[in-house]
């Protein structure tokens, strides 16, 4: 009797997710002293300042990063940050054609932004990272290629 067995040669897995919420809103009543100074702090946009010679130079005209509007889409007087997203996907090859040799590809995408609260107070954080990753073994070659971006 003979036993035959099948071995698969090529696989696959990808992955994806996407995520996003506003759960961060402050009260209008309870918060609006931080509400007032944020508003008064950021009514005419956030600026970049001029930065010459490792200083900040006041005689030049900043650079407006965002205008008012797009700090406080919506309009309703609540300019501090409550909205995140975050967004993640890679995908991963396989292919063995034989019991001493593999080949992997492996990439992807992690992008998000959010509030963040630390000891100094509120911030923003926001990136993207890509990613990559190759290997090869076979008998006894093993070779293994990485990229980053951010």
């Amino acid at each position: 009797m003979q036993l035959l067995i099948r071995k698969k040669t090529f696989g696959f897995k990808i992955n994806a997710q996407y995520k996003s919420g506003n759960e961060f809103d402050l009260d209008p009543v309870e918060d609006a002293a931080l509400l007032s100074q944020i508003n008064t702090s950021t009514a005419n946009g956030i600026f970049q300042p001029t930065v010459r010679n490792n200083r900040i130079d006041p005689s030049v005209a900043s650079n407006q990063v965002l205008t008012r509007n797009e700090i406080d889409p919506d309009g309703d007087g609540n300019s501090y940050m409550s909205e995140y997203e975050s967004f993640m996907a890679n995908a991963h090859l396989e292919f063995r054609p034989n019991d001493n040799t593999d080949f992997v590809i492996s990439g992807g995408i992690n992008s998000g932004n959010g509030l963040i609260f630390q000891s100094q107070g509120p911030g923003y954080a926001a990136g993207n990272d890509y990613w990559g990753q190759a290997r090869i073994r076979s008998g006894g070659f093993f070779w293994t290629g990485n990229l980053q971006c951010q």
